[in-house]
């Protein structure tokens, strides 16, 4: 075999090796599970006591609690189920009223990321499903 061949040989070695380790490796999350990317959101029974509060807790009582909704919080207190309760509005059609207007679209939590869907859909799924405490 001459050089010539030899170097033409390792070449496509090279390029086929290249090739197989590529496609190979080239399994992420969105090859693998192009329909779905994202994990799966569960709104399968939703409940107050183990969804929704730890929602509002994380996202919504730094403002709206009892003790700042005064200079923060406009006067809305979330701090727990009846005052979050009281400040929906969960009559049909009514999409939950402003308070998930406002989470939805993003104007809360103020000056932080927006909700994820995942979060938005629970909150919305909940009061859709009567806002029970649950």
């Amino acid at each position: 075999m001459n050089k010539r061949n030899l170097f033409w040989g390792a070449v496509g070695l090279v390029v086929v090796t290249a090739m197989i380790s590529t496609s190979c490796s080239n399994n992420s999350k969105e090859v693998l599970f192009a329909n779905n990317p994202q994990p799966i959101c569960d709104t399968v029974n939703i409940k107050y006591s183990s969804s929704i509060k730890q929602i509002i807790d994380a996202n919504c009582v730094s403002c709206h609690s009892a003790s700042n909704s005064g200079a923060l919080g406009g006067g809305t207190i979330l701090d727990d189920y009846n005052n979050l309760f009281n400040n929906l509005d969960t009559t049909t059609g009514s999409g939950g009223g402003s308070l998930f207007i406002n989470i939805n679209s993003g104007r809360m939590p103020k000056n932080q990321a927006k909700l994820n869907s995942c979060e938005i859909a629970k909150i919305g799924k909940w009061i859709s499903e009567g806002a029970k405490n649950n």
